[in-house]
């Protein structure tokens, strides 16, 4: 099955972050698309529109959000306003942690 692996440049030397675009599947039975983090926030134009050329489409079928540190969220604000997500993914420790 094809797939394509793209990491997209976020941040500088001096600083890190995610931002990770994956698609498989083939023209026939269609593609999943996927976007793991998603950078700084100026990193989200650089994203939509690697998502609309290099994979042809406005859908994510999933979105991760592997922690919620800004060079890994705060670009995923703007990609999931403007284009159609099917699923968002994300850890949210609030829920499981306990009142003392």
């Amino acid at each position: 099955m094809p797939y394509d692996i793209d990491f997209l440049p976020v941040g500088t030397k001096a600083s890190s972050g995610d931002a990770i675009a994956l698609r498989y599947g083939d023209d026939v039975n269609g593609y999943t698309v996927h976007i793991v983090d998603g950078g700084y926030a100026d990193t989200a134009p650089g994203l939509i529109e690697h998502i609309r050329d290099s994979y042809n489409t406005e859908h994510i079928d999933n979105v991760v959000l592997t922690h919620a540190d800004g060079d890994h969220a705060a670009g995923l604000v703007e990609v999931i306003e403007t284009l159609s997500v099917g699923a968002l993914y994300m850890n949210r420790p609030w829920l499981y942690e306990s009142v003392r």
